[in-house]
């Protein structure tokens, strides 16, 4: 009785059509076809899920209507690649992807790379699973065409110093030398102190078989 009472008012709200893709906690389909008792909907390896109508009234349902969607999807580029670089070729990559009215988003700046989103609008909503790969494929192909690395929370972009620089801050400094003074220079770089150890026993009184006259 509740899934008919809830299956009534379902048909009354219409909160989604036949062939509109829902999501509903850790499921997500195309509807096809909506029942008093349950509703079906078809997942992305062509299964059909019925779904209760008393779970779809009780919990959140996320609707891509038929009419006509955006399809978007995100990723990181190195700060060495320029932005007005990037953008072009991301528009290039959703063309390529049949998408309308493609756009690019800065999403965030962060500490090894810039986080960028394109979008585009989809008309054909049936063909939305199948998008959605071509988009990724696309930008894949397009960066690397450009010879584009695209970097990843575990790729650093780090600069390498030479072996012999040791960044230690020196304890005290004047304010009116130069910064290349303010850091402490290598071992190698410094100048080397003669071994004094000789000249001391020398003053002491006690000379080596090597200091004697024939």
């Amino acid at each position: 009785m509740a899934n008919l009472m809830a299956g009534v008012m379902l048909r009354m709200t219409r909160p989604f059509r036949t062939g509109d893709f829902i999501r509903v906690e850790s499921y997500f389909g195309r509807v096809a076809e909506r029942g008093l008792l349950d509703t079906e909907i078809q997942d992305e390896s062509r299964e059909l899920i019925a779904i209760p109508n008393t779970y779809l009234i009780s919990h959140a349902v996320t609707v891509v209507r038929s009419s006509g969607t955006i399809v978007s999807t995100t990723l990181s580029l190195g700060y060495d690649v320029h932005h007005l670089v990037v953008e072009p070729l991301l528009l290039r990559a959703a063309e390529r992807a049949r998408l309308e009215d493609p756009f690019v988003h800065v999403l965030e700046l962060g500490n090894y790379a810039i986080t960028y989103r394109v979008s585009g609008l989809l008309v054909e909503v049936k063909n939305l699973l199948t998008v959605r790969s071509n988009l990724c494929r696309e930008i894949l192909d397009v960066l690397h065409e450009e010879q584009i690395e695209i970097a990843s929370p575990t790729i650093m972009n780090q600069r390498r110093w030479p072996e012999e620089t040791k960044l230690i801050p020196a304890r005290s400094m004047s304010p009116s030398e130069p910064d290349s003074a303010r850091w402490r220079t290598s071992p190698s770089t410094r100048p080397r102190r003669r071994n004094r150890s000789r000249r001391s026993n020398c003053h002491c009184g006690r000379r080596s078989n090597s200091w004697r006259n024939p």
